[in-house]
């Protein structure tokens, strides 16, 4: 079995909904996809990006969740995290401390993605009480966040 197929089958025997290794000119990457109620998961080329779910309201046991599926995608590696928060309703006090001290494990930096009223305040308010110990930053756009995540990228 190649190198392809390979990876297709250990994607398959770990339940991703979607796993699509490729060859590139230039490197190997794989796309990964996951979900759950609250947020979408996706591993490209070494960043995971997560994508919460319109009007989600975060909670602790939601980010008990969130963080557990995010762990899935690591596979024990330091990962750039690119979190498009834009759809979040609300997030409370302890799921905010959980995800900055759990949700930190293994994450080189962190990118959140914003463009609401709403996200621009969580985000503000996140970088200012979070004291997280991986590099965080807020963007309007994807581009400029994985310009932010690709400066700590772990080859």
């Amino acid at each position: 079995m190649d190198k392809v197929g390979k990876l297709t089958r250990i994607c398959l025997d770990l339940n991703f909904v979607n796993c699509i290794p490729e060859i590139t000119s230039f490197h190997y990457i794989m796309l990964v996809t996951v979900g759950n109620t609250y947020a979408t998961y996706e591993l490209i080329d070494d960043i995971i990006y997560i994508t919460y779910r319109k009007n989600v309201i975060l909670n602790l046991q939601a980010a008990e969740i969130v963080i557990k599926d995010q762990f899935s995608l690591h596979s024990g590696l330091k990962r750039g995290i690119l979190c498009d928060i834009r759809h979040v309703k609300a997030i409370d006090k302890a799921a905010r401390v959980y995800m900055a001290r759990e949700g930190s494990i293994l994450v080189s930096a962190l990118a959140l993605i914003v463009d609401s009223p709403v996200s621009i305040m969580m985000s503000e308010f996140y970088l200012k009480t979070s004291n997280s110990a991986v590099p965080t930053a807020s963007f309007k756009s994807t581009e400029e966040a994985l310009l932010f995540l690709n400066k700590y990228k772990v080859l």
